[in-house]
């Protein structure tokens, strides 16, 4: 299933109120069900992603606890992908 855009056509900015959450779990295989604006590492490493535009991987590396990272992503991805606790900020 693609994942959902719930602001397709409105301007895409991280720092518009956030009206939904989740969590994300690392996967290589299957997208998120919603395209976040930013995701929250809750325990520092590495992020691996799938930009929402494209299909290069892209990896963040030594994130550190307790940021956000304002990114348009359609996949976090379980290979390369050491941080954990991340949340999506829709």
């Amino acid at each position: 299933m693609a994942a959902i855009d719930k602001f397709q056509g409105e301007k895409k900015t991280y720092e518009m109120s956030s009206n939904h959450l989740y969590a994300i779990t690392p996967d290589d295989v299957n997208e998120l069900s919603y395209i976040p604006r930013a995701i929250y590492i809750g325990s520092s490493g590495d992020l691996a992603v799938v930009p929402e535009i494209g299909d290069p991987v892209v990896i963040f590396t030594n994130l550190f606890q307790g940021t956000w990272v304002t990114v348009r992503v359609k996949k976090v991805l379980a290979t390369g992908t050491t941080a954990s606790n991340l949340i999506a900020m829709v």
